[in-house]
């Protein structure tokens, strides 16, 4: 009879789960090897949301210690992956090209061949990097060719036709620019060609008898800031934008709006972190933050929910907690350690 008892009670314990019937646009459990993700289910509905974290030497194929994915239409997006600590996600090369990876991320050791954009060229002839341990060597640098231009000059009441816009030209490039309709350039031409010659365009011409929308400015660049944006593409003058600081970031010395006056913005307002803001939440083992996205920067008084993988439980038997971002720092950080789930009689 005892022996019977323990049988069953071992299948009840390790008995693994039936195949579920998933609804279509539903997901299956995603499939992620090295690490583990929570909530866990048969099936998820369209919109459902996991966290992940990977196993020690491994890392998400994400920036940050864990990462989420959401299910659209059957699919897990992105896809929740674990890889080696030692890979390299893709580097960041401004004016430049490297062949892909199909997987999204190089192994270590791997190394990529640089390819700088037309009117760009190699900085002391670097031309590769090497992916190892996690880290990309020295990254080449693409600068701009001695003898290139910059972009065209912009001149009233006319544009480039024969080029799309790119900020570097080659040497002996030619840009043809046109009047705006019933306007012309001097001989009574409409287009004409500026050529790249020892870094400078020659012979740019002008266009006349054009009243255009004077003093009006491009949307400005501000870092960690939202603003409304313009259905034109473009701010009229004397034109006032409200701009408001993304989540733990704050108005340096209160200024929060800016006015576009002659085709210049006014001082723009810079957003800082908060003084009491946390950085990203600690990593601790077999666990992962289920309640928020990665992000770098946390306001005061956010909490970021810790469960633990399966077969885990925190101090006094609970499987997930919350820690409280207090003044910069995380508070009542937990630890996940091994839970005994299956006693037998």
């Amino acid at each position: 009879m005892g022996s019977t008892r323990v049988t069953l009670a071992l299948l009840l314990c390790f008995a693994g789960p039936r195949d579920a019937q998933v609804e279509p646009g539903s997901c299956r459990p995603p499939r992620l090897t090295g690490g583990y993700f929570v909530p866990k289910k048969e099936s998820y509905d369209s919109g459902a949301q996991v966290a992940y974290t990977c196993e020690e030497g491994h890392k998400p194929a994400a920036e940050g210690w864990w990462s989420t994915s959401l299910c659209q239409g059957g699919t897990w997006v992105p896809r929740p992956q674990c890889i080696d600590e030692g890979a390299c996600l893709p580097p960041e090369i401004t004016n430049a090209n490297f062949p892909p990876s199909e997987l999204g991320w190089y192994p270590h050791g791997h190394k990529i061949r640089v390819t700088c954009i037309e009117g760009y060229t190699h900085q002391n002839f670097r031309a590769t990097a090497q992916c190892w341990n996690g880290s990309w060597s020295t990254l080449p640098v693409c600068t701009k060719h001695l003898g290139a231009c910059d972009e065209p000059p912009r001149i009233p009441h006319a544009v480039v036709i024969n080029w799309d816009h790119q900020e570097v030209f080659t040497e002996d490039s030619q840009v043809q620019y046109q009047c705006k309709e019933g306007y012309e350039m001097e001989g009574g031409s409409t287009d004409k060609k500026s050529i790249c010659i020892g870094g400078k365009w020659t012979d740019v011409p002008t266009c006349s008898k054009w009243k255009r929308y004077e003093g009006a400015c491009l949307p400005p660049e501000i870092t960690n800031a939202n603003f409304p944006p313009s259905e034109l593409g473009w701010y009229p003058h004397g034109h006032k934008i409200r701009v408001t600081c993304i989540e733990g970031y704050t108005h340096q010395n209160f200024l929060a709006t800016a006015q576009c006056g002659n085709g210049s913005w006014s001082t723009l307002p810079v957003c800082t972190k908060n003084l009491g803001a946390c950085d990203e939440p600690p990593r601790i083992l077999n666990a992962v933050v289920i309640n928020r996205g990665h992000q770098e920067v946390f306001t005061e008084d956010s909490q970021v929910q810790y469960q633990c993988k399966e077969g885990y439980e925190m101090e006094g038997g609970s499987t997930d907690k919350k820690s409280i971002c207090i003044g910069g720092k995380w508070t009542d950080v937990p630890k996940c350690s091994k839970w005994k789930r299956c006693t037998f009689p």
